[in-house]
């Protein structure tokens, strides 16, 4: 995530997939933390440029970004990776934040960008062991998400209160809860969630 000003945040999550016979690569906006309207960044290789969208939305055929000939509709679709638009180009407001998001992922790398979570990731893990949270092994988890279970789900509501007390926010479901650090996060936010997450006794064993 990177601080826009304000209150405001531009958010990327990077899940990466390669099809036996295709290449896509997606990048998605977080629902959780983002707003209701979404962008998401896809690179497609070359075997899919001539394929059919499952959204056949009319953004994906010729012509469709001269707004005054939108009636003059047509069947076949714009070259490329575009023909997989589904709506998000003409978004004036997001796609400027979207570049300069994409601009400063580039200058700090995505290498860089995931130790720096890492860190505060191990630090939280490290802390929610002693105090008796049940965490995945680092090989089953991110660099920058880790999910804490809690010994039953009537716990969730004292950790909620400790969590809102300390004005920390993460998201508590069930018996489980879910950190995820971001490169605005430091150690003195780490500080304020582990003492949320020891906070009158909840997490520690029975």
């Amino acid at each position: 995530c990177l601080r826009l000003g304000g209150s405001e945040f531009l958010c990327f999550f990077f899940f990466f997939e390669q099809k036996t016979a295709y290449e896509i690569y997606q990048c998605d906006w977080s629902s959780d933390v983002c707003s209701s309207d979404l962008v998401t960044l896809a690179w497609y290789g070359p075997e899919m440029d001539g394929g059919v969208p499952l959204e056949e939305t009319w953004l994906a055929r010729p012509g469709s970004d001269n707004f005054s000939r939108l009636a003059e509709y047509r069947d076949d679709f714009r070259p490329g990776a575009a023909r997989y638009d589904v709506g998000e180009t003409p978004n004036f407001a997001l796609m400027p934040m979207v570049r300069v998001g994409l601009e400063q992922l580039v200058e700090w790398s995505v290498e860089e960008v995931a130790a720096y979570c890492g860190r505060l990731t191990d630090e939280i893990v490290r802390a929610a062991d002693r105090l008796g949270y049940a965490v995945a092994d680092q090989r089953e988890r991110s660099p920058h998400i880790v999910g804490l279970r809690l010994r039953s789900e009537a716990q969730g509501k004292a950790l909620r209160d400790s969590l809102a007390a300390r004005n920390v926010q993460v998201s508590v479901r069930g018996d489980a809860v879910r950190v995820s650090p971001y490169v605005y996060n430091d150690r003195e936010d780490v500080a304020a969630l582990v003492g949320a997450l020891g906070g009158g006794g909840v997490g520690r064993g029975a």
